[in-house]
C-alpha cells in the first residue's frame, strides 16, 4: 500500500481542514514529521487507521472523544494505491462522524471509491467498507498498527511478538490463512463430522437388533401357520354366523308378536275415550248450524238497547248547549263598549313615544361620537406614556451595557493568562484515553476469564452427572440381563418338558392305534367266520372243518378306543403349537440377550449361564390327572408370556435411554475440551494485556509528571470550561458594542415621536368638551316628556295593554263559534239516534222470528242462544279429535295385521332363552378365535416385515459406514500432517527472511552501508551495526 493523500477536519487538534500530499513528501524516499507535544503528529496516524478501519486504536471504545471539543462534526479522507506499477489500482476512503454526546460519535458517511479507470463506489456502508479494506490489505487493524503504521509504544510490541500472535500476524501479512488456521480448522471440523457420522451409523446398526437369515425363516413359518389356522376358523365362523342369524330372526319375530299383542290390549282400553270424542263432534256440528241465527237475535237486542240510551243522552246535551249560548252573547256586547274607551287613550300615548324616539336617536348618535373621541384621547395618552417609559428604559440599558462590556474585557484578560499550557494537558488526555481503553479491555478480558471458568465448571459438573447416570444405567442393564437369562433357561426347560410330554402322549396314541388294528383284524376274522358254511373250504386256510364258530363283537369298546386316540392326537397337535410359541419365546429372549450384550459393550452371556436354576415340572402319566396338569402348565405359560413381553418393552426403552446418554456424554466431553481450551486462551490474553496496561501507566507518569492520572479529566474539563468561557466573553463583548449603538439610535426616534403625540392630545380634548354640553340639553327635554318612565318601559306597557284587549276579543269570539258548532252537532246526533232506534226495533222482531223457527225444526225449544259457542269446537280441537279417532282405528288394523303376519311366518316355531344363549356363546367363541388368529398373524407379518426392513437398513448403513470410515482415515492423516501448525510457520518464516533481506538492503543503502537487519534463531529482528565489526 502506498499513501497518496490524507485530508483531516475536526479530528483531535485539527479544527480546520488540512491536506497532506504524500506523493510530494515521498520523492526523497524518506521524510519525517516533527513538532512539539500535542501538535498532532500521532493524530495523522489516527486519521489513517480511522479512514481504513473506522477505528482509532488508542481512543476509548475506538471512537470516543476523537472529535475536537469545539466541533460537532469530523471528516477524514485517505487516498492510497495497491499493486505493482503496471497493475496498480487507486482507492479513496471517506468517513464523516457527528457528535452524539459529550464523548460519543456516530457515523454519518462511510464510502469506498475505486479511482482507476471508470470511477465507481465499491461500498457505502460501514460494515461493507471495513470488510473490503481488510480483504484488500490482508491485515486486521491490530496487524496494521504493528507492521505498517506503528503508533507510540507499538514498535516494541511488534518486535516482541512470539508464539500464536506472531504466527497469526505473519499469516495475514503474507496471506497464508488458507494454509494455516483456516485449513486446520476445516480439517478438524471435517474430521469431527466424519467421527460423529461414523459413530452415529454404528450406533444405529447396533440398535437394529437381530435380523439374521434364520430369524427371518422362523418368522415366515409362523406367518404360514397362522394363515392356515385363520382359514379354518373363518370357515367355521361363517357356518355359525348363518345359524345365529336364523335364530336371531325367529327371536325377533317372537318379540314383535308379543309387542303387537300388548298394543292391541292398550287400544281396547282407549275405546271409551274415542266414543266421547265422537259425541263432542256431533254437538259441535249442531251448534254451528244454529250459531248465525242465535247471534243475530242477540245482536239485534243489544243494538236496540244501545240506541235507546244514545237518544236520551243527545236530547239532554242539546238543552245544555242552548243555555250556554245565551250567556256568552251577553258577555260579548259588554266587552265591545269597554274596548272603544281604551283605544282612544292608547293613541295619545303612541304619539308621545314617537317624539321621544326621535330625540333619543339624536342623543345616541352624539354619544357614539363622544365615545369615539374619548377612546382616541385615551389611546393618545397611553401612547405618550409608553414613549416616555421607552426613553427611560433605553437610557438605563445604555448605562448597563457600557458597564458590562468593561467587566467582560477585564475577565477575558485574566483567562488568557490561565490557558497558556492547554496543548500539554490535551496530549496527556489523549494518552490517558489510550490507557483507559486498555484498562477497559483488561476488565473485559477478566469478565471473559470468569465466564470461561464458570462455563468450564458447569460443563465439568454436567460431565460428572452424565457419567454417574451411565454407571446407573449399566447396573440396570446387568440386572435386566439376569432376568432375561432366567426366562431363557426357563424356556429351554419348558421346551424339554413339552417334548417329553408329547413323546408320552404319542406312545399312548400308538398303543391305541395298535389296539384299533387288532380290533380291525378281529372284525375281519369275524366277518369271514360268519360266511363259513359246512363242508365248504375256508377262503383263508382251505380247511373243511371249522371248529371255532363266530363270536359276538363288543362295539362299545371300539368307540372308546377311537375317542381316546383322537383326544391324544388333539393334545399332541395343541402341544406342538405351544412348542412353536416356546421356540419363538426362546428366540425373543436370545434377541434381548444380544441387545443387552451390545448395550454393555462386554460379553456376560457365558458367565451368567454358569448359574444353575432348578425348575419343577409335573410328569404326566395315566395314574394322575394328566389333562389338568397340561392345562395348568399352558395357563401358566400364557401368564409368563405377558411378563416377558413387558420385560421386552422395558429393555427396548432402557436401551434407547442408555444410547441417548452415551451420545450426551460424547457431546459433553467435546464441550469440556472446548471450554478448557477457551479458558486457557482467555487466561493467557488477560495476563498479556495486564502487562501492557502496567507498562503504559509507567510511561504516562514519566511523560507527564506535573499531572495526576486520576484528576486529569477534572483539570482538562476546567481548561475546556475556561476556553468556552473565553469564547463566550469575546462574543458578548462584540455583541455589547453593537447593542449600545442600536440603543442610541432607538432613543432619538422615541423622543421625536413623543413630541408629535402631545400636540394631537390637546386637539382631541377640546372636541370632547363641546359634544358633552349638547348631550346634557337633549337629556333634559327627554326626561320632561317621559315623566319618570324610560322609553322602552312606556312602549312595553302600551303594547301589553293592546295585546291583552285583542286576546280577550279573540277568546270571546272563539267561545261563541264553538258553542254554535257544538249545538249543531248535538242536533245532528239526536236525529241519528232517534232514526237508528226505530231501525233496531224492526231488526229485533225479524231476528227473533227466525230464531224460534230454527228451534222448531230441531224440535228443541229450550236452547239458550248465548250458550251456543260453548259447544262449538275449535278447528284445532276438531282436527285433534278426528285425528285421534282415525289414528285409533288405523293402529287397531295395523297391529292386528302384524300379529296375523307374524303367526304365519313363525308357523308354530319358537326359540327359548337357553337355546339363544348357547348360540350366542358359540358365536362369540368362534369370533374371538378368528380375532386372535388375525392378531397373531398380523403380529407375525409385522415381525417379519420389521426384520426384513432392519436387514435392508443394516446393509445400507454398512455401505455408508465404510464410506465415512474411509473419509475419517483421510482426514486423520491430514490432521497429523498439520498438527502443531508447523507447516504454516515454516512458510511464514521463509517469507519473513525474504522480507528482512529486502529491508536490510534498503537500510544499508539509506545509512551508507552502516546498518543492516537480520532475523535471529528465535525469529526476532536484530539491527546490525557494521561499523562495529572489526
Amino acid at each position: 500500500m502506498r499513501p497518496i493523500e490524507l485530508s483531516i477536519k475536526g479530528l483531535h487538534s485539527f479544527r480546520e481542514k488540512q491536506t497532506i500530499n504524500f506523493s510530494d513528501l515521498c520523492k526523497g524516499g524518506v521524510f519525517g514529521i516533527f513538532g512539539p507535544t500535542g501538535s498532532g503528529k500521532s493524530s495523522l496516524l489516527d486519521a489513517m487507521t480511522l479512514a481504513l478501519y473506522g477505528k482509532v486504536e488508542r481512543a476509548p471504545n475506538n471512537t470516543h472523544g476523537i472529535i475536537n471539543q469545539a466541533e460537532d462534526e469530523m471528516f477524514v479522507s485517505f487516498t492510497f494505491e495497491l499493486g505493482q506499477q503496471e497493475n496498480a489500482s487507486k482507492y479513496m476512503i471517506e468517513r464523516t462522524y457527528k457528535r452524539s454526546g459529550e464523548h460519543h460519535v456516530k457515523t454519518a458517511v462511510s464510502r469506498l471509491h475505486h479511482l482507476t479507470g471508470n470511477r465507481e463506489i465499491l461500498a457505502d456502508k460501514t460494515v461493507e467498507v471495513n470488510k473490503q479494506v481488510e480483504d484488500m490489505l490482508g491485515l486486521s487493524i491490530e496487524d496494521f498498527t504493528r507492521a505498517v503504521v506503528l503508533p507510540q509504544g507499538k514498535f516494541s510490541e511488534f518486535l516482541k511478538l512470539r508464539g500464536n500472535d506472531r504466527r497469526q500476524m505473519l499469516q495475514r501479512i503474507f496471506h497464508l490463512e488458507k494454509y494455516g488456521d483456516d485449513l486446520i480448522k476445516k480439517v478438524k471440523t471435517n474430521l469431527q463430522n466424519a467421527t460423529h457420522e461414523k459413530e452415529r451409523i454404528e450406533s444405529e446398526q447396533q440398535g437394529l437388533g437381530e435380523a439374521s437369515k434364520e430369524a427371518i425363516e422362523t418368522a415366515e413359518k409362523q406367518v404360514k401357520y397362522w394363515n392356515h389356522k385363520l382359514e379354518e376358523w373363518i370357515t367355521e365362523k361363517e357356518e355359525v354366523d348363518k345359524r345365529a342369524e336364523q335364530a336371531k330372526q325367529l327371536k325377533n319375530w317372537q318379540e314383535e308378536w308379543e309387542d303387537a299383542q300388548q298394543n292391541l290390549q292398550k287400544l281396547e282400553e282407549q275405546q271409551t275415550q274415542i266414543e266421547k270424542y265422537k259425541t263432542f263432534l256431533t254437538n259441535s256440528d249442531q251448534a254451528e248450524s244454529l250459531l248465525p241465527f242465535g247471534e243475530a237475535y242477540l245482536q239485534s237486542q243489544q243494538e236496540k238497547d244501545t240506541w235507546l240510551k244514545k237518544d236520551k243522552e243527545a236530547r239532554a246535551a242539546l238543552e245544555n248547549l242552548e243555555l250556554k249560548e245565551e250567556e256568552i252573547t251577553s258577555r260579548y256586547n259588554q266587552f265591545i263598549k269597554d274596548k272603544q274607551a281604551i283605544d282612544k287613550k292608547l293613541s295619545e300615548q303612541k304619539q308621545t313615544i314617537d317624539k321621544a324616539e326621535e330625540i333619543e336617536q339624536e342623543m345616541t348618535t352624539e354619544v357614539k361620537e363622544k365615545s369615539d373621541l374619548d377612546a382616541a384621547l385615551e389611546k393618545i395618552t397611553e401612547k405618550a406614556d409608553y414613549y416616555k417609559n421607552e426613553e427611560e428604559k433605553i437610557q438605563q440599558n445604555l448605562e448597563k451595557y457600557n458597564q458590562a462590556v468593561k467587566d467582560f474585557q477585564e475577565e477575558l484578560a485574566v483567562l488568557n493568562k490561565e490557558t497558556e499550557n492547554k496543548y500539554t494537558i490535551f496530549q496527556a488526555k489523549e494518552d490517558k484515553q489510550s490507557i483507559t481503553y486498555l484498562q477497559n479491555q483488561l476488565a473485559q478480558r477478566k469478565q471473559e476469564v470468569n465466564e470461561a471458568a464458570r462455563k468450564l465448571s458447569h460443563v465439568q459438573e454436567q460431565k460428572k452427572n452424565i457419567e454417574k447416570e451411565l454407571n446407573t444405567e449399566h447396573e440396570n442393564t446387568k440386572n435386566r440381563f439376569q432376568q432375561v437369562m432366567y426366562w431363557y433357561n426357563k424356556s429351554a426347560e419348558d421346551k424339554e418338558w413339552l417334548e417329553t410330554s408329547m413323546n408320552v402322549l404319542q406312545q399312548w396314541s400308538n398303543t391305541y392305534a395298535e389296539k384299533q388294528e387288532q380290533i380291525k383284524h378281529q372284525e375281519m376274522a369275524l366277518h369271514l367266520a360268519s360266511q363259513l358254511q359246512a363242508d365248504q373250504p375256508c377262503p383263508v386256510c382251505g380247511a373243511l372243518n371249522h371248529p371255532a364258530p363266530q363270536l359276538d363283537h363288543d362295539v362299545g369298546n371300539t368307540e372308546n378306543i377311537s375317542n381316546e386316540k383322537q383326544a391324544m392326537d388333539n393334545w399332541i397337535e395343541h402341544l406342538k403349537k405351544f412348542e412353536f410359541e416356546v421356540s419363538q419365546r426362546e428366540w425373543k429372549l436370545q434377541h434381548l440377550s444380544n441387545l443387552l450384550t451390545e448395550t454393555m459393550k462386554e460379553t456376560v452371556l457365558s458367565t451368567d449361564r454358569e448359574t444353575t436354576i432348578e425348575f419343577t415340572y409335573k410328569t404326566i402319566s395315566k395314574s394322575n390327572d394328566w389333562e389338568n396338569i397340561i392345562k395348568d402348565q399352558l395357563k401358566q405359560w400364557k401368564v409368563e408370556e405377558q411378563t416377558i413381553e413387558n420385560l421386552h418393552r422395558h429393555i427396548e426403552k432402557e436401551k434407547q435411554q442408555y444410547q441417548q446418554k452415551q451420545e450426551e456424554y460424547k457431546d459433553i466431553a467435546h464441550q469440556y475440551e472446548t471450554a478448557y481450551a477457551n479458558y486457557s486462551e482467555k487466561s493467557d490474553q488477560h495476563a498479556q494485556l495486564e502487562k501492557e496496561v502496567k507498562e503504559a501507566m509507567e510511561q504516562w507518569k514519566r511523560s507527564y509528571p506535573r499531572f495526576h492520572f486520576d484528576t486529569l479529566e477534572e483539570e482538562y474539563k476546567n481548561l475546556q470550561a475556561k476556553d468556552e468561557k473565553k469564547e463566550k466573553l469575546q462574543t458578548r463583548i462584540d455583541q455589547g458594542y453593537a447593542h449600545i449603538q442600536k440603543l442610541q439610535s432607538e432613543l432619538e426616534q422615541w423622543v421625536h415621536q413623543r413630541h408629535n403625540i402631545m400636540i394631537e392630545q390637546t386637539q382631541v380634548r377640546a372636541q370632547t368638551e363641546q359634544l358633552h354640553s349638547r348631550l346634557n340639553i337633549k337629556k333634559q327635554q327627554l326626561d320632561a316628556m317621559l315623566e319618570g318612565y324610560s322609553l322602552s318601559q312606556l312602549k312595553k306597557e302600551v303594547q301589553a295593554e293592546e295585546s291583552t284587549w285583542s286576546a280577550s276579543e279573540e277568546k270571546i269570539a272563539h267561545e261563541t263559534d264553538q258553542i254554535k258548532r257544538q249545538k249543531q252537532e248535538a242536533k245532528n246526533t239526536q236525529s241519528v239516534a232517534s232514526h237508528s232506534l226505530q231501525e233496531a226495533s224492526k231488526r229485533l222482531e225479524d231476528s227473533k222470528e227466525k230464531w224460534y223457527k230454527q228451534l222448531q225444526n230441531l224440535e228443541n225449544m229450550e236452547i239458550d242462544p248465548s250458550a251456543l259457542r260453548q259447544d262449538i269446537l275449535t278447528n284445532e280441537q276438531k282436527q285433534q279429535f278426528g285425528d285421534e279417532i282415525q289414528q285409533h282405528e288405523k293402529e287397531q288394523n295395523k297391529w292386528q295385521s302384524t300379529k296375523d303376519n307374524l303367526e304365519y311366518k313363525m308357523a308354530d316355531r319358537q326359540i327359548s332363552e337357553e337355546e339363544w344363549t348357547q348360540i350366542e356363546q358359540r358365536k362369540s367363541e368362534i369370533h374371538d378365535s378368528v380375532d386372535e388368529a388375525r392378531e397373531k398373524r398380523g403380529a407375525a407379518v409385522e415381525s417379519l416385515q420389521e426384520m426384513q426392513k432392519k436387514q435392508e437398513r443394516y446393509q445400507a448403513l454398512e455401505q455408508k459406514r465404510k464410506k465415512w470410515e474411509k473419509t475419517y482415515n483421510q482426514y486423520q492423516k491430514l490432521d497429523n500432517v498439520f498438527r502443531g501448525r508447523g507447516f504454516v510457520e515454516f512458510l511464514a518464516e521463509e517469507q519473513l527472511v525474504q522480507v528482512s533481506r529486502t529491508a536490510s538492503e534498503r537500510l544499508h543503502g539509506l545509512t551508507k552501508g552502516r546498518y543492516a537487519i537480520e532475523v535471529d534463531s528465535q525469529g526476532g529482528f536484530i539491527v546490525r551495526d557494521d561499523a562495529m565489526v572489526v
